[in-house]
């Protein structure tokens, strides 16, 4: 009988192709990071809190603020407007389903600069900034891994992903 051969892998080559293996692993882990993913579903948070505070303003017929800057963003309803006095945005607004306020205190921490605006939506639809200008457009600018910006057309109120 002629003696077999044995075949198989030696450990040294099991160990070499598992060192490969988590060295990959490594690379393609750092280079999908959750940065970019997590600035998205921000900008989309912001977008779907400005068209309601849209939608809040015309369904109660009070005037609504949406105020952003560099550490949160908030929407609060005018809360003299049954009454005729100046407008006082110190009533929050609250969120669907949860009773809890539209706001956001936990920005992404990959964005390095957003631009502080504040938005007055009116009963009727359209916004403006808070001097009354109802002609311009206003713009938001996030910057971070990605850039990103919201335009709001103040004659119409309407808010655009740019």
């Amino acid at each position: 009988m002629p003696a077999s051969e044995e075949q198989g892998f030696t450990l040294l080559e099991l160990l070499f192709v598992l060192i490969l293996i988590s060295v990959f692993s490594i690379y393609v882990s750092a280079r999908f990071s959750a940065d970019p993913f997590l600035e998205r579903d921000f900008y989309t948070e912001v977008v779907t809190g400005l068209l309601y505070a849209q939608e809040t303003a015309m369904r109660s017929g009070c005037n609504t603020q949406f105020l952003i800057d560099t550490s949160h963003y908030e929407l609060n309803l005018d809360s003299n407007c049954i009454n005729g006095l100046a407008a006082a945005f110190d009533t929050p607004i609250l969120k669907p389903f949860t009773d809890t306020p539209y706001s956001n205190h936990a920005f992404p921490s990959s964005i390095t600069s957003i631009t502080s605006e504040q938005v007055i939506f009116f009963p009727q639809g359209w916004a403006c900034h808070d001097d009354g200008n109802s002609l311009s457009t206003l713009t938001i600018d996030m910057v971070g891994q990605t850039n990103r910006t919201i335009e709001i057309f103040c004659g119409t109120g309407y808010v655009r992903e740019g």
